[in-house]
């Protein structure tokens, strides 16, 4: 699943991988960390085509769910 971290910006492209990153693996669990309320609620309505891109990266299954944590940009 060091695969699916690395490749992190081929899944959600290069801008959007600065905003959203991917934390870690936890079960079939991909936990990624944004820095706005906001994307939370983006990543809810892209869920399905993220699982769909990484099922392609790392196999079918894999990972089943995305969960979203809200950390604020340091310094704000």
């Amino acid at each position: 699943m060091a695969t699916l971290l690395d490749r992190w910006p081929e899944v959600v492209g290069e801008g959007l991988a600065s905003r959203i990153k991917a934390v870690a693996v936890r079960g079939s669990e991909l936990l990624v960390s944004v820095d706005d309320p906001a994307w939370a609620s983006q990543i809810s309505w892209l869920e399905t085509q993220l699982l769909e891109r990484i099922d392609g990266m790392v196999g079918p299954g894999r990972i089943t769910a995305v969960r979203v944590r809200v950390e604020p940009a340091r310094g704000t």
